[in-house]
């Protein structure tokens, strides 16, 4: 099954690796507030190949950014279920 969520917030710390293939991935902490009487939620983010080579220079901290993505499941190292 396919989960597709969007995402609109604020970049937190920017990470630039590479994975083991080779490939350029861009890694960021996404801020989500609703409204201004909301919780603040957090997400991690990732971008991987082509797309994270593009991006790389234009992230920055802070940035309002519009996220389109996959969600998934999978169990953590406590036992539970996290979606990410």
């Amino acid at each position: 099954m396919y989960q597709k969520i969007i995402l609109v917030g604020r970049t937190t710390e920017i990470k630039e690796t590479t994975s083991q293939a080779g490939n350029k991935v861009v890694s960021f902490g996404l801020a989500v507030q609703p409204n201004m009487n909301a919780k603040t939620e957090w997400f991690n983010c990732s971008i991987i190949g082509k797309f994270a080579e593009t991006m790389s220079p234009i992230l920055g901290k802070g940035q309002l950014v519009f996220v389109e993505a996959q969600a998934s499941t999978n169990e953590g190292q406590d036992g539970r279920k996290h979606t990410s």
